[in-house]
């Protein structure tokens, strides 16, 4: 069913990003989420949303898993650069840290490395 690397990535992504947002709302709606991941009401929500965009378009197929995977990396890739310059500062308005900063640079290398570099059609 899910032949393709886009697809089970951004399922595999999607459902873990889910677990981290119910995760949060259940253990540690603002707070700390596993000791380590600072996390608030509203990244929970996104996490939880962000999660079944994810696994919803790897279930549809190729062409929305590929879209929403490199639109998701883009803005992981994003939000850990913010991280990594507003953490510890007033400026921190999504509360970030450095385990949060992990966690979208990690999410942002895998979804783009799928919407990129996988799942291509052979030229020649």
């Amino acid at each position: 069913m899910l032949a393709s690397r886009n697809r089970q990535l951004g399922l595999a992504v999607g459902v873990l990003w889910i677990a981290l947002g119910v995760l949060g709302l259940l253990g540690a709606p603002d707070g700390l989420l596993l000791g380590v991941l600072t996390v608030s009401l509203g990244q929970n929500v996104i996490h939880v949303c962000v999660g079944a965009a994810l696994a919803a378009a790897a279930l549809v197929g190729l062409r929305s898993a590929r879209a929403i995977n490199l639109t998701v990396g883009i803005l992981a890739l994003a939000l850990g650069m913010v991280g990594l310059f507003t953490s510890g500062t007033e400026a921190n308005l999504l509360n970030l840290n450095g385990a949060g900063n992990v966690v979208h640079f990690g999410t942002a290398t895998v979804l783009l490395i799928a919407a990129l570099g996988t799942d291509r059609p052979h030229r020649g």
